[in-house]
């Protein structure tokens, strides 16, 4: 199968997928963390319509954005960083 994993730097899924035998992709509009010819640097909206895919993962955003451990953090940094880093 032709797999897109969406939102995704790690690679860790896309991977998994590639140790079994099919043809995956990772995308996300960071670079990955490791370097591959396996990743667009893109949104994967326009990824979709480049290619025909068999299947689509859409992996999140870091956890720190999602839970409400660091709700406080959304919108003031923490001491030494800035919210554009965060």
């Amino acid at each position: 199968m032709k797999v897109l994993v969406g939102c995704e730097t790690s690679g860790i899924v896309r991977d998994a997928f590639l140790d079994l035998g099919h043809d995956a992709w990772s995308c996300d509009v960071l670079p990955a963390d490791t370097p591959t010819n396996r990743h667009m640097v893109a949104d994967v909206r326009d990824v979709l319509k480049w290619e025909t895919w068999d299947m689509l993962i859409v992996c999140h955003p870091p956890c720190t954005r999602l839970c409400n451990s660091g709700v406080r953090w959304l919108h003031k940094a923490p001491p030494g960083r800035t919210v554009e880093a965060m």
